[in-house]
C-alpha cells in the first residue's frame, strides 16, 4: 500500500506511528480496529499522519504511548502536517493513552477536521504540555469541529480535557468531567483563534492555578447558561468543591 505502513497491537517504533504511518497523499479508511499498547519514541503512539486524508471510525485506542525515549506528541494519533485536510474520526474510544509532549490521545495540526461521538477517558499529556484528551492547533485558516464527545479524567499541564488554539473551532454537545490541569484550564484551554462552545456540560474539572471563566456558578437548578465574549454558550453544573475550573481563555495580542 503506497504511503501506508501498517502495524497492529503491541508494536514499538522509533519514528512516527507506532502501529501505522500514513503519508504521501494516502487516503485510507480505518474501521473497526483495535490499537492497543503500541508505542513510539516519536509522535503518534498508534497512528502517525502526514500530508494525507484519513477516515477512522468505530476503533478503540487503548494504552498507546508516544515519546517513550524522549519527547513525543499524540499518544494514540498524531497529525503533523498542515496539509492533512478534511480528516474524520468518529465513534471511537480513547483510553489510557499517554504522550510525553502534547495531546495525550490526539495531537492535531492538520487543517479542517471533524471529531465526533468519541470518548476520551484517562488519557494524559505531559504536566508541562497541553491537551490531555486532544491538542488541536490547525493553521490559522483551518477549522475544527468537535461534537458529541466525552472527556473524562484526562490530564495535562494546560487544557486537561482539550486544548484548542490559533484557528476556528466548533465545539458542541460535549461533556467535560473530572479533567485535571497542572496549571490552567482543567476542562478546556482556548488560546487565540475562535472557539464556539455550545450546549456543553462542564463539571468538576480542576486546574491548580486558574481555570478562567467561569470559575464557579450558583443558581437554584445547579446549572445556567453563560456567554463568553458572545461566542460561548454552556451549561456549567454547580461544583461542590472550590477550585474546580472549567474554561481558560487567552487572546493573542
Amino acid at each position: 500500500m503506497a504511503g501506508i505502513h501498517p502495524g497492529g497491537s503491541g508494536n514499538s517504533g522509533t519514528a512516527d506511528g507506532g502501529a501505522v504511518l500514513i503519508e504521501s497523499n494516502a487516503s485510507p479508511t480505518i474501521v473497526g480496529c483495535i490499537f492497543s499498547e503500541n508505542e513510539t519514541q516519536a509522535d503518534g503512539g498508534a497512528i502517525g499522519l502526514k500530508g494525507s486524508r484519513v477516515y477512522i471510525a468505530n476503533c478503540t485506542f487503548a494504552g498507546n504511548d508516544a515519546g517513550t525515549d524522549g519527547y513525543g506528541r499524540g499518544g494514540a494519533i498524531s497529525v503533523n502536517d498542515y496539509n492533512a485536510n478534511f480528516n474524520i474520526v468518529e465513534d471511537c474510544e480513547f483510553s489510557q493513552n499517554t504522550a510525553t509532549g502534547s495531546g495525550g490521545a490526539i495531537h492535531w495540526l492538520g487543517d479542517h477536521f471533524t471529531i465526533r461521538r468519541c470518548t476520551f477517558n484517562h488519557n494524559s499529556a505531559s504536566s508541562t504540555d497541553y491537551g490531555g484528551g486532544i491538542y488541536a492547533s490547525p493553521h490559522g485558516t483551518g477549522e475544527g469541529t468537535i461534537a458529541d464527545c466525552e472527556f473524562i479524567d484526562n490530564s495535562a499541564g494546560q487544557g486537561g480535557g482539550l486544548y484548542v488554539g490559533s484557528a476556528t473551532f466548533d465545539i458542541h454537545n460535549c461533556v467535560f468531567y473530572s479533567n485535571h490541569a497542572a496549571t490552567q484550564g482543567g476542562g478546556i484551554y482556548s488560546y487565540g483563534g475562535t472557539a464556539d462552545v455550545t450546549n456543553c456540560t462542564i463539571h468538576q474539572n480542576y486546574a491548580y492555578t486558574e481555570g478562567g471563566y467561569p470559575r464557579r456558578v450558583h443558581d437554584r437548578e445547579h446549572h445556567q447558561q453563560h456567554h463568553m465574549d458572545q461566542q460561548v454558550l454552556c451549561r456549567i453544573p454547580l461544583s461542590s468543591r472550590k477550585g474546580h475550573h472549567g474554561i481558560r481563555r487567552r487572546h493573542l495580542h
